[in-house]
């Protein structure tokens, strides 16, 4: 899958295709979180094989290989979300921006084959049971909201591990539980268990699954955001959109993909769109003095309330003037933007503080 969606979006970038870029960008982010389990998989199983007796030199080569190219791979995804940031930024040309992820191609391509290779040569089903624990790289919640996370326990070995004991440790302050505390992982398959609670404050959480003498373990980080700490970087994340916005109202009537209606021509006004922003930072501005001065907590709700209003008001009239006023790709950017600045806004609102 990460192949494929890494694929797409080069021949996405190649062709200027802005719309179908900002879409792939969720797929692409899906798809390499799924290749991060997939890699501690294939780390797991090129461990097994390495110190198993029953491993020829053949297999304990291809799992040396499969590990080290599990981590060229990172560093390709790296490579990768840094190309497209800067081809939605203006920093690169689609043309530039596809070259860089088109470069990253051939990795992702030697780790499938690496992995197939080591298939071949230590198959599954001569493996002892062999496990490893995936789970939420970072997590950031609002404060005050339950986290309800999964955590998979995996078995890339050839037969079944009984009695799993799955624990979870973090602060004395970070009071989270497991669904489950003992399971059974059939050969080659995986168990899920949902890890929950309410954390107060920032932690580092450590989840380990343990049979015999064998322990797996992944761990990740748990970042508590009050109220002021969201609202005080919406003020930034509206300034940053209003910054795209004039460069796309430039672009407007340049004939680059859009602007088919504008009658303004190129560097069309953005006093409507720039007004619906500006009303946003006044809220979140209104609602943040408050909660400086300890204002009751209603009174700032009542505020991100009216700012998530008008957030939205923005992106309805981004969508209005699609391949209008505003070029096609540049408005699905926006709209995308202004989206994510609503959610961002509920949460400062769903926020303690």
């Amino acid at each position: 899958m990460a192949l494929e969606t890494v694929e797409a979006m080069r021949d996405a970038l190649a062709d200027d295709r802005n719309e179908e870029v900002v879409e792939l960008v969720d797929r692409l982010n899906a798809a390499f979180g799924d290749l991060r389990a997939r890699e501690e998989g294939y780390i797991g199983k090129a461990r097994a094989v390495r110190s198993s007796g029953e491993a020829d030199e053949a297999a304990r080569q291809a799992a040396l290989a499969l590990h080290q190219q599990v981590g060229q791979a990172t560093a390709a995804r790296g490579r990768v979300h840094g190309a497209v940031g800067g081809y939605v930024s203006g920093e690169l040309s689609g043309e530039e921006a596809a070259s860089q992820v088109g470069d990253q191609v051939g990795t992702f391509e030697d780790l499938n084959a690496a992995a197939a290779e080591l298939d071949e040569t230590a198959p599954t089903d001569a493996l002892p049971p062999t496990l490893v624990v995936t789970g939420p790289r970072t997590t950031a919640i609002p404060k005050g909201r339950s986290l309800d996370g999964d955590v998979v326990v995996g078995n890339v070995g050839g037969s079944a591990a009984g009695d799993v004991a799955v624990s979870v440790e973090s602060s004395p302050t970070v009071d989270l539980s497991l669904s489950r505390t003992t399971i059974d992982v059939p050969a080659d398959g995986e168990e899920t268990v949902t890890l929950s609670g309410v954390p107060r404050e920032d932690a580092e959480v450590t989840v380990e699954a343990t049979t015999g003498d064998q322990v797996a373990r992944t761990e990740f980080v748990v970042n508590v955001r009050d109220k002021r700490e969201i609202v005080g970087e919406i003020v930034t994340d509206v300034f940053e959109l209003l910054k795209r916005l004039r460069a796309a109202l430039d672009r407007g009537g340049d004939g680059n993909g859009g602007g088919k209606g504008n009658s303004s021509g190129k560097g069309a006004s953005s006093k409507s769109f720039e007004a619906k922003l500006e009303a946003v930072t006044k809220s979140v501005a209104t609602a943040f003095d408050g909660i400086e001065d300890g204002d009751p907590p209603g009174a700032a709700d009542g505020k991100l309330r009216a700012a998530a209003n008008q957030a939205q008001a923005f992106v309805n009239e981004v969508e209005a003037q699609r391949d209008k006023r505003l070029p096609e790709g540049a408005a699905a950017e926006l709209a995308a933007d202004g989206r994510s600045l609503v959610a961002t806004i509920e949460e400062a609102r769903e926020a303690e503080r």
